[in-house]
């Protein structure tokens, strides 16, 4: 029995056996305990918890009307890094902050709290429905729905909540098995299969879901490869962001303040706060927020009690224009989510898209989440192809190579290795899948390695182990001891074959030696990565795990344990070994693009610096020189590179937005490589005049302030059109008049098959 539970706003829970997958056979789980009757048989019950002074707990729609309750406790499971500073403030997440302060709680233990209340209540429905001796003898698969941009730590509090719960508890059936699935693969998977008797739905049609969520908006788009049975590919990574109903919320609370605070000088706050969630829930909630359409319609509002008495008003007026403007903030980053997916979609896929918006009515479009789950649990909708949201790989060591020369960290990290008989780095990471790298569940990668053991070794069969780790930037370190890299866990087996029959052979040194080789099998599947050890043709280990987070001794990683040289080694790997830092020297140098003193510093960052060395060491640079401007907003901008060049008598001048670069996480580090590599170095070959800057950007919106910056000098813009897509295929080029701030020139090259010469007349300007 699968039982997928959905929380932020509300909770839906739905269930059904594991042989049956036909949505017709899906069960909601309904009767909630309510304060009020009329709401108890409704398919969600609120994501809200009341702790009593008695020490008992109300959840749902069980709480008192207006008393205080915790909610939006989901939210706080991120960590605050991954919270926009704008959201930080919430007055929603600062009251529920407050309140758990009180309570000397933490988000996970209100999490636990609440999902215990409502498992309790599951499992009474369950027994119900078939019987106390049919429910004790039946296995479950509890999935729980998660955002789409929720990172690794989120997931972790929320798995260690259902533990908390005793959702997981031993059964005498045999144990209870956790997963989860992202909410827009839940809320797609169930659309499209209650689209899928459309006769309009054809192979090769591409849908995108929006699932406006309470806390977040997530988007995730799919190609159809086929309809029977319905097949579908992730066509381009999901996105999301923190714009979901709360904060629709509290614009409309930042509307109604004011007004009221008119009627009496700080009114607002002697007004307890149970009466404004109140005046909210019957005002907003229940009307205005539902019936809006157009800014033509003013709306009243009716006060609470204490206004009432403070005041002899019972109501007020508010404007349209204003609730229109409470929306319109919500509704542009919700916008600007549809349109970055639309555009990576448009570039992914070389097709203008439909202009086509469907929304069902009734209940389907609310409990969509609860029954995706249950469906893409049990597959009922196959994905043919995913897209990973993040690198994932493997603690190894790799062969010492001159290019490791360049950097002091793998000087500390240098060693012999006697029994392959050559100098190795160790602490390394040989990452198997890459962040925005699309992955098929049918066909998983296969990645080969190899153990070395000392012939005299006295082990029957040898034990092995295989430490992955995880990183969420957009490019990912070489060293295993990088902070952005993480441990996930550890996986130990053992060899099928005797260490008397491994190959043995005999080193340069003439040392005898065994060899054990095995293969990793990667695959990703929602939320999950799987993985699959295989040797012997036998399958030594399997396990599906949802990115778990756990701290590994560092003894574990054998300095034996060799990754295979094909995979691994060459300069081709240590492409990303500056991407950590780089380290400039203090002294002050003069630029030709300033007259004054810059001052040389330490500058740390994640995304562009691979390439910028790929750059440098194509273009033959004999130095790279990183500075930062001396003026404090531009230092925390932009990252400048003056590459000197032996064959020309000038210098060329790159600068990186580290903003931009940021923001484009879902850029593959392959793709800037070419981008910097190929179409700048043809730039500079077939320009007939110097250019003696190039911005990098990613978009156009920053064309006319830039212009305006940099008026000393032409300037090249490359663009990177698709922020929000695993691959960039297009990049634009233009070529600016600086006296005139007009773009005299424009031309465009197509990334998706072969790199098309790219033909610029420089001109007089």
């Amino acid at each position: 029995m699968a039982l997928p539970i959905t929380s932020c706003s509300y909770t839906g829970v739905a269930w059904t056996w594991s042989k049956r997958i036909q949505a017709r056979d899906i069960r909601l789980v309904t009767r909630w305990p309510s304060f009020q009757y009329q709401n108890s048989d409704r398919e969600k019950t609120p994501s809200r918890i009341q702790y009593q002074e008695d020490g008992t707990q109300r959840w749902g729609y069980d709480v008192r009307p207006h008393a205080e309750s915790v909610q939006w406790f989901k939210l706080l499971l991120l960590d605050p890094k991954d919270i926009p500073d704008h959201l930080k403030a919430s007055t929603h997440l600062e009251e529920a902050r407050a309140l758990l302060s009180q309570l000397g709680k933490t988000p996970t233990d209100v999490v636990a709290d609440y999902l215990r209340s409502v498992w309790a209540h599951v499992q009474e429905m369950a027994t119900k429905e078939f019987g106390k001796a049919i429910f004790r003898l039946t296995p479950f698969h509890v999935v729980i729905s998660v955002p789409a941009i929720w990172k690794d730590a989120a997931r972790d509090r929320m798995a260690d909540a259902v533990r908390m719960a005793g959702i997981l508890e031993p059964r005498d059936c045999g144990h209870t098995e956790l997963s989860f699935v992202t909410e827009p693969e839940a809320a797609a998977t169930a659309t499209l299969l209650d689209l899928e008797d459309r006769p309009d739905i054809q192979a090769g049609d591409t849908i995108t879901i929006v699932d406006a969520g309470g806390g977040t908006v997530d988007l995730i788009s799919y190609v159809i490869e086929q309809t029977d049975p319905l097949t579908v590919s992730e066509a381009v990574e999901g996105t999301g962001g923190l714009c979901g109903a709360i904060f629709l919320d509290e614009e409309f609370e930042n509307i109604l303040k004011p007004r009221i605070n008119a009627l009496s000088k700080d009114l607002w706050d002697f007004i307890p706060r149970d009466e404004i969630d109140k005046m909210i829930q019957d005002n907003w909630e229940n009307g205005i927020k539902q019936e809006f359409v157009s800014e033509t319609r003013d709306w009243t509002i009716s006060l609470s009690a204490t206004c009432i008495q403070r005041t002899q008003e019972t109501m007020i007026k508010i404007e349209g224009s204003l609730v229109k403007q409470a929306f319109e903030g919500i509704i542009s980053k919700i916008e600007s989510l549809v349109d970055d997916q639309v555009l990576a979609l448009e570039k992914a896929t070389g097709k203008a898209p439909r202009s086509e918006v469907l929304q069902a009515s009734g209940p389907a479009p609310w409990t969509a989440i609860c029954r995706g789950v249950v469906m893409r649990t049990l597959n009922r909708m196959q994905i043919g192809t995913r897209i990973s949201r993040a690198h994932y790989g493997n603690k190894c060591t790799l062969k010492w190579s001159d290019a490791h020369e360049l950097d002091k960290d793998f000087q500390e990290d240098k060693y012999y290795c006697r029994l392959a008989a050559q100098w190795r780095v160790n602490n390394q990471v040989e990452w198997f899948l890459g962040k925005g790298e699309k992955t098929s569940e049918k066909s998983p990668q296969r990645l080969e390695y190899y153990r070395l053991y000392q012939d005299e070794e006295p082990c029957s069969y040898p034990d092995v182990s295989l430490s992955l780790v995880t990183c969420e930037e957009v490019i990912a370190p070489v060293r295993a001891k990088d902070p952005v890299v993480r441990d996930m866990r550890t996986i130990t087996f053992q060899s099928p074959i005797p260490f008397q029959q491994l190959p043995c052979s005999v080193n340069k040194n003439g040392n005898k030696i065994r060899k054990f080789s095995y293969d990793c099998l990667v695959s990703c599947s929602g939320a999950s990565v799987n993985i699959e050890i295989e040797a012997a043709g036998q399958t030594l280990q399997k396990t599906s795990f949802d990115v778990k987070l756990e701290e590994a001794p560092e003894s574990e990683m054998n300095r034996a344990s060799l990754a295979s040289e094909e995979s691994s080694e060459g300069l081709d790997h240590f492409k990303s070994l500056r991407e950590k830092r780089v380290d400039v020297t203090k002294n002050k140098t003069t630029s030709r693009r300033s007259q004054g003193a810059w001052r040389r510093d330490e500058i740390r960052t994640s995304s562009p610096l691979t390439a910028i060395e790929s750059f440098t060491r194509h273009l033959q640079g004999t130095s790279l020189d990183v500075s930062a401007p001396s003026n404090e907003q531009e230092e925390s901008k932009f990252i400048w590179l003056e590459v000197p060049r032996a064959d020309r008598d000038r210098n060329v001048d790159l600068m990186i937005s580290t903003t931009t670069m940021a923001a484009s996480e879902y850029v593959g580090r392959k793709d800037i490589q070419k981008i910097i590599i190929t179409a700048v170095n043809e730039l500079l070959d077939t320009s007939k005049k110097d250019i003696t800057k190039i911005l990098l950007l990613d978009n156009l919106k920053e064309r006319e302030q830039v212009g305006q910056l940099y008026l000393d000098a032409n300037v090249t813009f490359i663009t990177l059109d698709g922020k929000h897509t695993n691959m960039v295929h297009v990049v634009k080029l233009f070529v600016i008049d600086m006296d005139s701030n007009q773009i005299t020139q424009e031309t465009q090259v197509n990334l998706d098959n072969e790199w098309a010469k790219i033909e610029i007349d420089g001109g007089s300007k």
